[in-house]
């Protein structure tokens, strides 16, 4: 049953890379995605990697950090959250050495460590500081600091471990609580503040595209998608527009064909924009040039260019970088 459920699973992907062939799926899996992302030259790219994993990866396995950001999440409690880790390291490091029934378990746990960290370094994902690509981590983390809590239960007793569990436990909960109570960005899965939105107003946002009649269009990539899932796809917007400050733009943003369909058929077209400025500056020359008419509205983080006066595709404005 659990290698039906996994080849079930895993069926869209195999069909994927049928279809597209296993060099294409290695190439994904190997970070094509964000290639070029790290420094030229195989050594300056580990070493920009390794130092990524030393500064960015080791906080944020800690949780001493929240993926996102670099700011220190309940300083007050910070020490013991770090000393607690170290311990945990420390006692598996020496725990492996042992010759006991687990130590078959503990190798693999410590495989899914070592392939995170490997993959990290040795991809180009490791060009990414956000720390998302840690959370395989947390399960084996989990287990090795159960068997330090329960080590101290057998050789201090019931208090000492109690007192190390709730103490490591206080930590995280205040610092979940520290990033709840945050109006902005609060959780998120974005590093780069330039891809930061204020997602509280798309009801909004929302209820202004359909009462002007404004049911497709373009957008960026962090824009598109939430705003198809609030509106239940009345409002599809393919990301075909740019959200880096210097205007850079990737076709891989636009990810799904039936939409960008749609959108290509349709006869009437908006435009939204949340940052950069110069975005906004290059749509109403492209507009002006073509002899287009347009109004604009502001919704929270975003700006509507609509009731265009002819529909413009974004290949016939100058967006590029």
């Amino acid at each position: 049953m659990g290698l039906a459920a996994g080849m079930l699973g895993l069926l869209p992907w195999l069909a994927w890379t049928a279809v597209n062939g296993p060099a294409a799926a290695l190439r994904e899996l190997a970070g094509s995605a964000i290639a070029g992302a790290s420094p030229a030259g195989l050594l300056s790219a580990l070493a920009y990697r390794g130092l990524n994993l030393a500064l960015f990866g080791t906080t944020v396995i800690a949780g001493v950090r929240p993926p996102w950001s670099v700011e220190w999440l309940s300083p007050w409690l910070l020490p013991l959250a770090v000393g607690f880790w170290l311990a945990v390291a420390g006692f598996t490091l020496a725990a492996l050495r042992r010759r006991d029934p687990a130590r078959a378990g503990r190798w693999m746990l410590a495989g899914v460590v070592a392939t995170t960290l490997l993959g990290f370094v040795l991809t180009p994902f490791g060009a990414d500081p956000s720390g998302r690509y840690f959370l395989p981590l947390i399960v084996p983390l989990a287990v090795f600091a159960g068997e330090l809590i329960s080590t101290v239960r057998d050789r201090y007793g019931v208090a000492w471990s109690g007192a190390l569990l709730a103490g490591v436990l206080l930590f995280h909960l205040s610092a979940a609580i520290q990033v709840a109570a945050t109006p902005f960005p609060g959780f998120t899965t974005q590093f780069d503040a330039a891809t930061r939105i204020d997602h509280s107003r798309d009801p909004e946002l929302v209820r202004f595209l359909l009462e002007q009649g404004e049911t497709r269009g373009y957008t960026n990539y962090w824009v598109a998608y939430p705003l198809a899932f609030r509106s239940r796809e009345e409002l599809l917007f393919v990301p075909e527009l740019p959200y880096h400050a210097d205007l850079r733009y990737t076709p891989r943003d636009n990810r799904y064909p039936p939409y960008a369909e749609a959108v290509a058929a349709a006869s009437r077209v908006a435009y939204i924009t949340a940052g950069p400025g110069l975005l906004d500056e290059r749509l109403r020359a492209g507009f002006r040039r073509l002899g287009v008419e347009w109004r604009e509205a502001a919704v929270g983080d975003y700006h509507v260019f609509y009731d265009l006066s002819q529909p413009v595709r974004p290949q016939a404005l100058d967006l590029s970088p």
